[in-house]
């Protein structure tokens, strides 16, 4: 094997035992697939070793950007790997060629060059040598994570080797569900899928391949988890907005003008009723949001680093971007979310499932939000959720009997 083959392994500061058995994730797109799973995780890490591999440098990036997650992490994964877009590069540009100029002609060299670089025995192996472990176990009985929309070669690996998988969803969101009645074909593998409600079995039950499944609803919501990363303000700001927001995605799906008209009336507005404005970034916007506003403008408004539910907790009024799934981080925490009127061309529009289901206040324009806004000062009383919290999230001791089941699948 030339060395620009091998893996690069890297370690954390936490230690790894050889009478463990190993677990390992697979993280393919944003620090969202890590942040649905790290409660469970961080509640097996003490039984298990649990090694992490990065499909590419932005999953890993994208996750250092979450201080409290990246930080867990460190905890709890002893190592991990970032595929490298070098390995087996002259193979990889041999198959580019093939597939170009001999469409017919590349399947061995594909085969050939997927089974070396997923290869598990070849990964454990430069583990190993980086622990400085004595006695290397490279049995069949390792674990891997990987979310329903993971389609990496280390989930192909781990299936033809007759290892475990556990499905996670990639996200936690709400699913829209086709009304198609499907029938669930078991697989005869050994594998177990967390869906967190009823709506993701339905919609994925026929899109992937399991054995065994659990509703193991959003592990990220139990008070055991959030109580680790919420912190309790000396001093509180009085009227405290947060907006929860993307910079503009796509021209063609989006209309341009509509966003900028939407920030400059949100910005607005709150400036007039005086509260102090806080923005918290998707983690996959594009750079360039402060170029939206020249120097006076931007004096307006700061930029939070804080997570998710932090800015939920220290705000007294939450403006959401249309459909975006921190909705039901808001909802989770017993507050009634604003969401924003949607910037997609009516050509791509879709309504949103939260304003479907009657999870938020509907906001279809600006004078909307102001009505709003009024409302709030006036102490009016926005819907209750609670019937729609306990429809769609667990207590605590759900979600522990949910990590025994999990943990019973691993050792059996």
């Amino acid at each position: 094997m030339f060395f620009f083959n091998k893996f690069k392994i890297k370690l954390n500061n936490i230690s790894f035992k050889s009478n463990k058995k190993n677990l390992f994730l697979v993280i393919r797109k944003s620090p969202a697939e890590y942040d649905f799973i790290a409660y469970i995780l961080n509640e097996l890490k003490d039984q298990f070793n649990i090694f992490t591999i990065f499909n590419n440098k932005i999953s890993y990036s994208l996750l250092k950007t979450n201080k409290f997650l990246f930080n867990n992490w460190k905890n709890t994964s002893f190592g991990y790997v970032i595929s490298d877009g070098y390995r087996f590069l002259p193979l990889r540009i041999i198959i580019k060629l093939l597939k170009r100029f001999t469409p017919n002609d590349f399947g061995d060299a594909q085969i050939y060059l997927n089974k070396n670089y997923y290869n598990l025995k070849d990964l454990k192996r430069e583990i190993y040598i980086k622990i400085k472990c004595q006695n290397p176990s490279f049995s069949d009985d390792d674990v891997l994570f990987c979310s329903f929309q993971n389609k990496s070669g280390w989930l192909e690996t781990f299936k033809r080797n007759k290892n475990k998988i556990i499905y996670f969803p990639e996200k936690s969101n709400l699913e829209v569900v086709k009304s198609k009645n499907y029938k669930t074909k078991l697989s005869k593998k050994k594998i177990l899928s967390l869906f967190p409600n009823k709506d993701s079995y339905q919609k994925y039950k026929n899109q992937i391949e399991f054995n065994q499944y659990v509703y193991c609803a959003f592990p990220k919501f139990s008070k055991e988890w959030t109580k680790l990363f919420i912190k309790k303000s000396k001093k509180k700001i009085k009227y405290r907005a947060t907006v929860f927001y993307k910079t503009l995605e796509t021209d063609y799906a989006y209309d341009k003008k509509k966003y900028l008209n939407q920030l400059q009336a949100i910005i607005f507005l709150l400036k007039k009723y005086k509260f102090s404005i806080n923005f918290n970034l998707h983690p996959l916007a594009k750079k360039g949001f402060e170029t939206y506003f020249n120097n006076n403008e931007f004096r307006n408004f700061k930029i939070s680093k804080n997570n998710i539910t932090q800015d939920i907790y220290d705000s007294d009024l939450l403006l959401f971007k249309y459909a975006t799934n921190s909705i039901l981080d808001c909802i989770a925490y017993n507050k009634y979310p604003i969401e924003l009127w949607s910037l997609k061309n009516k050509k791509y529009f879709t309504p949103s499932i939260y304003s479907k289901k009657k999870l938020t206040l509907k906001c279809n324009n600006a004078e909307q939000l102001e009505n709003y806004i009024k409302d709030f000062f006036k102490k009016k009383k926005y819907p209750k959720i609670d019937m729609q919290r306990k429809k769609y999230f667990f207590d605590n001791n759900k979600t522990k009997s949910v990590i025994k089941k999990i943990k019973k699948f691993i050792l059996s």
